[in-house]
Parts: structure tokens; C-alpha cells; sequence
């Protein structure tokens, strides 16, 4: 049954069987008419016998009664046998395999030592008897893991404590192992499973159906280390250097084992065996790994890996696996898989100790050094593991201790030229914390300067997919001056009849830095190029990230003529973009006209308005106003940012009717049901009380510079409406 991987097996089967092992008997008179297989069973209580019923033309009968003397129609067909428990067939299997596995392990004992009996010795551990092979050539063990522990418990009863059949054990498994992997003469392992039995002289196969050479070999090699594994006291060390098989022989086993099971049924070894790779020694213990887990192809593999030792796939589809597991595992788990990183899998140890800082609590001393040794100066050496490292650092590197020894950045331009977007932007976050001179070091286009800039990088940069990200951050961080003297700079190696700019992120970026470094004509030809492609469907202003439409709003509100002339062209290429934009979303969500009131699109909208791109102004508004008359409570910060945003624009294109509508705080005309904003609220003043409430100090020193302003211009412009200043209770 074990080697036809069934738990049944049929009469005819079983007398073949028998005929094999040669445990066939003598019939006497009485047992007449009897197959060898009914006279074995007929005394065991534990067996089951079924019979199908055959009619005349050989065919199955399942819908008439029993085979009765009478009934010439049919006859009886084949009869199978099975055991009432699966145990018991599974312990005579593991008694079976035992006995042999003793016989040829004494057998090589009485034969070791004699100097007589060396070639007998020789030619036995390289034959062995014909029944070993038989038991080991057809079904992997560890299929029938009951058989595999039955094997081990039976052993401690057969095997003497101080015996030395496990050491002539291991002399077999030796020999047999080198003469696979290392042997040249032809491999026919079902030859050697021939046997000859006193009823048959003549050597017979065995009755059961042969694997190809390729299977024969991946099963027996692998039941040999099942085997002495399992006959073990504790664990058993296969010493790579004892096979004298070449360079890696386990390796080469494992090869073997991968070519022929799939990877579900060497992922089931798992639960058996724990193999770990100690150097040239493969350490295999009867147990299973801490380490196995998971589900789906990844968790297959990476339990296949830990049962073969195979620290490469293992580390890699480990670490893998951890980061998609919900929930994620323990952190013990996640350092198993970090100790397996060693040898063959070094090079992912780091990664690994990113995932696991990530995860789970950890040092900041042991990740500042991380930062230190590796971020400093990571230069053309980019790799996942960096850009891991270094978000990790933007989030994590918070503490004074973390910050305290922080190292000069040594990132250049010419690196970054080879960089992506996203590790553009991540590189340079942390780098302008670690070390603040950085960015304007790194933009110092001037030849001879301190900054890392040639001439040629310049315009390289510009077209290169890490450009938008630094220069967003130059927008943001360097002061008027500096901007200034990088443009200065930058004149002298940029191309005098056009730039080219990767995308439309690049050049809006480009052009807020050049009109902050009062740069006019730069910014106008970088404004012309961004209208030029966006009209002919090259780009989309849309795409433009919504930290650098507050600067483009600023470039065309404070303009000069020069810029002011390109304006009308710019919020027509605006609102152009932003047609197809609502009338896909009115499309997509059946609801009329509807526009999303969410902080940063709301923002992005008021700055399109101050632009000037008007299409869609009253629309636009309304959702404002929806918004702000939601947002009093729960979401003050990002609602009073919004209001004064809308004040601003209002200031700067003389709204003043419109905004002296909301300020009231009474519902205005036209508004139907909908009530007024409260906007005061913002400000830290109770629904009751209303705007005269405000302190306004106290409300300043909260506010930007420009915020503040736009508050007193409110407040001015409420009271010059009607309003009442000091406050009284609102009345609606």
C-alpha cells in the first residue's frame, strides 16, 4: 500500500506482492481454492474486504444484489482489502522498512574490520539487498508522515542505546549518496531492486508500476536522509566533505529534489525536518522549523527553503512573505528569518533589519548608525535596500540622540541624474534633514563653486526624472537670495535658445524657483513652454503636484508685465484641462454637477481661481461653501487654511461682495436651506458669540505672516459691512 500510495490494495496485488518477498506458503488440503493474499488476512479482525460485481461482459454491476449460486449472469470481481485503521498498515510498513534498514546495517558491521572481507564489504554497500531499494525507491516517507514517526518511536526499541548500526548506517547512506552524485557507472536502481525468492530463482522486478530514472533516484536519495534523519538520537549531520562528491553536494541534492517533486510536496517536508547550513555541514533535526508558515505560492517556497536549508530563497521569499502576512508575524519569527541571512543570503540582511525596525520597536542609537554608515554617502550605489533605509530614517530619526552625530550628506547632482522620481524625492528629504547645507550646496551651478555641478549636468538635470523633486524642495526651502544666485548661476551653463524639462512637474517647479529668484525672463520662457505642450496634448497641467500651484498662483499675482502678458494663456490651458477633468467625474458618478471637498483639491481650486482660470468659478464656490459650513467642529485647522485662501483671493481680486456674504454669517441670497458659515469658529470663538469675539493676537500667532493679513483684511471688511467690533452676541 505504501508503495503504490494507497490505502487499499486489491487481491491480485497483494499476491503479487507476497510472490516478491517471497512470503508466499504452503497450501494444505483445507486451504484449497484460497489465494495467498485470503490465507495472510483470513485471521487478522482488522481488515475490511470489499467485492465489486461483475456481469457477464466484464463490466461493473452496482445495481444488483450479490453474486448467489443461482445467478449464472454474473460472477465475482475484484476484491481489495484495507485495513479498519490506517495505523496499522502504517506501523507493519515502518516495521518492514526498519528490519531491512537493521539487516544491511549489520551485515556491513560484521563485515567492517576484517581485511579478508573488504571487497565483500565494498560490494555490499554498493548493492545492499534487493528489499532496501524496494522499500525506498517508489514513495517519498515524509508523504506518510505517521510512518516516519513510527519509524522513530519503534527504533528506540530495536536499536540497542550503545549500538553501532547508526554509525553503519551512516556508512551506507555515505556511499550510496556519493555513488549518485559522484558515481559514473550506469544508475538502474530498480535492477538492484530484483530479488529472487526460493519458490523463484530467477531475479524478479517488483510488482509495482516503475518510476522514470529521474524520479527513482529524487526519491530514494531523499528517503536515505528521511531515514538516518528519523533514526537519529537528535539531529543528524550530514558532513558535505565525507561524500567526496565535488563542491555543494547538498545543493546538488536539493537540485535533484526540486527537478522531480513539486513545490507542494517539498514545502510537506517541512513539518518533518529542519535542515540549517553550518558551512561545509548540513544540520537536519526530526522536527518542525519555528520558521514555517504562510500561505500560497510564497509561503510554499519558503517553506521548501527552510526544510532544504536553503538560506537563499529562504532569506529572500522570507522576507517577501513577511510583508504581506496579516497580520504580520512575531518579531521572533521575523529575526529567524534575519539569522537565516547569513552565508548566501548576507546581502539581505540589511533589508531585513529594515523590515524588522519597521515592524517592531527598536533602537535609535542602532538606526542613526545605520544612517550614518550608509546614507552619508550613498552616491551611485542606489538599491532598494537604501531607499528603504532612508524612508525609513524620514519617519524614524526624531529624537535629539538620533539627530546629534548626524554626518554631512555627500549626495551630488551627477549621482541623482541616474536616480527615480521616488527616490529623488526620498533622498532628498532626508538629506536636507541630516544636513541643511545640502540643497543649495547641490544647486550651486557656479563653476569653481562648492556644489557638484558641471556645466553639462545642468541641462541634464533638467531632463532627468529626480529634477522635480529638488527643485520643489529649493522652492520651499531656500530663501529669495539664494534662489537668486542659483539662477545667476545657472545662466551661465543653461542652453540660451530654450530648455528642455523632463515633464510638466519639472518646468512648473523650474519656473516658480526662477520668478522666486526674480529671474523674469526665465521664468516667462518656462511659462511659455509649459502652455506650448500642454496645447498640443504633450502634457496636462493637472499633473503638476499641488504643493507648487500656491507658487504659481503667487508668480501670476505679484507679475510684472512680462508674466502678466502669458497669464490669459495659462488659465485657458487651466480651465481646458479642468473641463475634461468634471465632466469625467460627473460621467463616472452620475450626479450632476459635483466636485470633491477635500482639503488639498479645495486648495488647488481657490489657486486656479487666483490664476484666474474662472470657468468654473460659481461651481467651484458653492462646494467651498458646503464645505466650510461642515467643517466648524471636527476639522477647524484645514477648514480656517481654506477660508484664508479664500479671503486671499477675494483680497486680490476684489470679491468683496461675495466674501461680505459669507463674513455675515447670515445665509446669503440664493443659498436656499443651506446655513451660513460660521466662520469665526475657525478662530477659537463659540457659535453664539460671533466674529466681533475674536482675539485677534491671540488668533495671529498661530497664522503665517500672509495668513495674519488676510485675517485683519477679513476683519476689516466684516465691520465695514455692518459689523460689530468689540464683539456682541451674534444674531443670525
Amino acid at each position: 500500500m505504501f508503495n503504490r500510495q494507497e490505502v487499499k490494495t486489491l487481491r491480485d496485488q497483494l499476491d503479487r506482492d507476497l510472490a516478491y518477498f517471497g512470503a508466499q506458503r504452503q497450501l494444505s488440503s483445507d486451504l484449497y481454492g484460497q489465494s495467498q493474499s485470503e490465507i495472510l488476512l483470513g485471521s487478522f479482525f482488522f481488515i475490511h474486504e470489499s467485492r465489486s460485481r461483475l456481469a457477464v461482459n466484464g463490466t461493473a454491476n452496482t445495481s444488483q444484489p450479490a453474486v448467489t449460486q443461482g445467478n449464472a449472469a454474473q460472477e465475482a470481481g475484484p476484491t481489495a482489502f484495507e485495513f479498519l485503521h490506517n495505523t496499522f498498515g502504517e506501523f507493519l510498513a515502518a516495521d518492514f522498512i526498519l528490519r531491512h534498514v537493521i539487516d544491511n546495517a549489520a551485515t556491513i558491521r560484521d563485515l567492517t574490520g576484517k581485511r579478508t572481507l573488504e571487497h565483500a564489504l565494498q560490494q555490499h554497500l554498493s548493492t545492499l539487498t534487493p528489499y532496501w531499494f524496494a522499500s525506498l525507491i517508489y514513495t517519498p516517507l515524509h508523504t506518510r508522515p505517521n510512518i516516519l514517526a513510527l519509524l522513530r518511536e519503534w527504533a528506540f526499541h530495536r536499536i540497542p542505546a550503545n549500538s553501532d548500526l547508526l554509525s553503519c548506517l551512516d556508512t551506507i547512506v555515505r556511499m550510496q549518496l556519493r555513488a549518485i552524485l559522484a558515481g559514473t557507472d550506469p544508475l538502474d536502481l530498480s535492477a538492484r531492486a530484483r530479488a529472487t525468492t526460493a519458490n523463484e530463482p530467477t531475479a524478479t522486478a517488483p510488482p509495482y508500476d516503475p518510476l522514470p530514472v529521474l524520479g527513482q533516484v529524487a526519491v530514494y536519495t531523499l528517503n536515505l536522509i528521511l531515514l538516518r534523519t528519523y533514526l537519529a538520537d537528535q539531529a543528524y549531520t550530514l558532513d558535505e566533505r565525507c561524500l567526496e562528491a565535488g563542491d555543494r553536494p547538498w545543493d546538488r541534492l536539493t537540485a535533484l529534489w526540486r527537478s522531480w517533486f513539486t513545490p507542494e510536496i517539498l514545502a510537506a517536508l517541512a513539518p518533518q525536518l529542519t535542515s540549517i547550513r553550518a558551512g561545509a555541514k548540513v544540520i537536519i533535526e526530526p522536527a518542525r522549523s519555528e520558521l514555517t508558515g504562510g500561505r500560497g505560492s510564497l509561503g510554499t517556497a519558503f517553506n521548501a527553503a527552510i526544510a532544504l536549508a536553503d538560506n537563499l530563497t529562504a532569506s529572500s521569499v522570507g522576507l517577501h512573505l513577511v510583508s504581506v502576512m496579516t497580520p504580520p508575524p512575531s518579531e521572533a519569527f521575523l529575526r529567524a528569518v534575519l539569522d537565516r541571512c547569513t552565508g548566501d543570503g548576507a546581502e539581505l540582511g540589511q533589508l531585513a533589519n529594515i523590515m524588522r525596525r519597521r515592524l517592531y520597536g527598536d533602537s535609535p542609537a542602532e538606526l542613526a548608525a545605520d544612517v550614518k554608515d550608509t546614507l552619508s554617502d550613498p552616491g551611485n550605489q542606489l538599491s532598494a535596500a537604501i531607499l528603504n533605509l532612508a524612508e525609513l530614517a524620514d519617519r524614524s530619526m526624531l529624537t535629539p540622540r538620533q539627530r546629534v552625530n548626524r554626518s554631512s550628506v555627500l549626495l551630488s547632482a551627477t549621482d541623482m541624474l541616474s536616480y527615480s522620481r521616488y527616490a529623488s524625492a526620498l533622498l532628498t528629504d532626508v538629506s536636507r534633514e541630516l544636513d541643511e547645507a545640502w540643497l543649495p550646496r547641490m544647486l550651486d551651478a557656479q563653476p569653481g563653486g562648492p556644489g557638484s555641478f558641471p556645466s553639462e549636468a545642468w541641462d541634464r538635470f533638467l531632463q532627468s526624472p529626480a529634477a522635480a523633486p529638488v527643485l520643489r524642495a529649493a522652492v520651499r526651502l531656500l530663501s529669495e537670495e539664494q534662489c537668486a544666485s542659483l539662477m545667476r548661476a545657472s545662466a551661465t551653463v543653461l542652453p540660451k535658445d530654450g530648455m528642455t524639462f523632463f515633464d510638466v512637474d519639472t518646468a512648473a517647479a523650474f519656473a516658480v524657483l526662477a520668478w522666486r529668484g526674480t529671474d523674469e525672463e526665465v521664468c516667462a520662457q518656462t511659462i511659455d513652454a509649459i502652455a506650448g505642450e500642454c496645447e498640443q496634448g504633450t502634457w496636462v497641467p493637472l499633473d503638476i503636484p499641488l504643493e507648487t500651484w500656491s507658487g504659481l498662483a503667487d508668480l501670476f499675482v505679484a507679475a510684472r508685465p512680462v508674466i502678466a502678458s502669458r497669464r490669459a494663456r495659462f488659465a485657458a490651458v487651466i480651465a481646458n484641462a479642468m473641463d475634461g477633468m468634471l465632466s469625467a467625474a460627473d460621467e463616472e458618478r452620475n450626479r450632476g454637477e459635483w466636485i470633491p471637498t477635500h482639503v488639498p483639491i479645495l486648495e488647488f481650486w481657490l489657486q486656479v481661481l487666483r490664476i484666474g482660470a474662472l470657468r468654473h468659478q460659481g461651481r467651484f464656490l458653492a462646494a467651498l461653501e458646503q464645505y466650510l459650513v461642515g467643517n466648524t467642529v471636527y476639522a477647524q485647522t484645514q477648514a480656517r487654511r481654506c477660508f484664508l485662501l479664500l479671503v486671499r483671493w477675494a483680497r486680490e481680486n476684489g470679491e468683496t461682495k461675495f466674501l461680505s456674504g459669507i463674513l455675515s454669517g447670515r445665509p446669503r441670497p440664493g443659498s436656499g436651506n443651506q446655513r451660513p458659515v460660521r466662520w469665526w469658529m475657525y478662530f477659537g470663538v463659540s457659535e453664539e458669540l460671533g466674529p466681533g469675539a475674536i482675539d485677534y493676537e491671540k488668533a495671529a500667532a498661530d497664522l503665517t505672516y500672509r495668513e495674519a493679513m488676510d485675517l485683519r483684511w477679513s476683519l476689516d471688511l466684516w465691520q465695514q459691512s455692518g459689523g460689530h467690533w468689540p464683539g456682541k452676541p451674534h444674531q443670525s
